[in-house]
């Protein structure tokens, strides 16, 4: 009980400092866009029309390269516009980060209080029990041959500062297949 109250004081004493704006509340749900005129900038989408092609509404196939270190499939994304490696991870039911980069995120106006959703009990690997914070990630993007945005993300925060970054099911079931080529060092991101 201690280390939930310890990790949920941390992060929220970080986010009264930022110097946030405030957005518009959306309508909760979570959406995927696709990103056809991808730029090293990420740029932005204000200029979309509700309706827009960006919406995934069709079918598509996207390879997004990967870089293996230490046993694992690495990938480029960035968080709320922040750049950032994730180990994919079809095992993990959630997306996660750890506690530093929370803390970068909330640092840099990325994260606000509006974002913390909660906490989460999870069940580690190795059979033990974590208790982390539970926040919305209002962007994760993952860059291939035509960059994967979705939005609205629920990602658990470990307790840990040095964890590693987990892309798990949370993204993973939002698209109807996946499949590593491990010849060619991508993964490819299917939606029928």
């Amino acid at each position: 009980m201690i280390s939930r109250v310890l990790l949920l004081a941390s992060v929220l004493l970080l986010l009264p400092a930022c110097q946030c704006s405030s957005d518009e509340e959306g309508s909760g749900e979570s959406e995927l866009w696709f990103n056809f005129d991808t730029d090293a900038e990420g740029g932005d989408r204000s200029d979309l029309e509700e309706g827009s092609d960006y919406l995934f509404s069709e079918s598509f196939e996207v390879d997004v390269p990967y870089e293996q270190r230490g046993g694992v499939k690495v990938l480029s994304v960035r968080l709320n516009g922040i750049p950032m490696d994730m180990i994919l991870d079809t095992g993990a039911s959630t997306t996660s980060i750890s506690l530093a980069e929370a803390k970068y995120l909330a640092n840099k106006g990325l994260i606000t209080e509006s974002d913390v959703l909660g906490t989460v009990q999870s069940t580690l690997a190795d059979g033990s029990l974590t208790e982390g914070l539970v926040l919305n990630l209002r962007e994760l993007v993952i860059h291939g041959d035509q960059d994967l945005v979705f939005e609205n993300v629920r990602a658990c925060v470990t307790g840990s500062m040095d964890a590693p970054l987990l892309l798990g099911n949370e993204i993973l079931d939002r698209v109807s297949t996946l499949t590593v080529d491990n010849d060619r060092k991508v993964v490819t991101f299917k939606k029928y």
